[in-house]
């Protein structure tokens, strides 16, 4: 039912509107790619715990996608480990810098358990 009123909310949407929303994205990607010069961000992958598997997706949609959103609107790649993502704007610097967080991660000390993290 949920992706019904998606579908039902595209219908809606001009040609007109739809080529309005698209160069807006492209300024919105150029204004980023400029002015953000950066190789990877960090962030959560979602805002909030795993909703249920039976939940109403409109009702969480805005949280499990607080964190990626920006990223898919600027076709950044990105890859989730754990609840931790990395973005950025081409795929070998968010391989890289997840290569680098998965191989420290693998040297942390054993005291470390219980950071969210998990050793081994």
């Amino acid at each position: 039912p949920d992706g019904q009123l998606k579908w039902d909310a595209a219908q809606k949407v001009t040609a007109v509107a739809y080529r309005k929303g698209l160069d807006a994205l492209e300024g919105l990607r150029k204004k980023v790619g400029e002015g953000l010069p950066v190789d990877v961000v960090v962030s959560p992958t979602i805002g909030r715990e795993p909703p249920p598997i039976d939940c109403w997706e409109p009702d969480v949609r805005d949280a499990m996608g607080r964190f990626t959103r920006g990223f898919n609107y600027l076709g950044w790649p990105a890859i989730a480990i754990g609840n931790l993502q990395i973005a950025g704007p081409d795929d070998a610097s968010v391989l890289g810098a997840a290569l680098a967080w998965e191989e420290s991660v693998r040297t942390w000390p054993a005291h470390q358990a219980g950071t969210g993290v998990e050793v081994g």
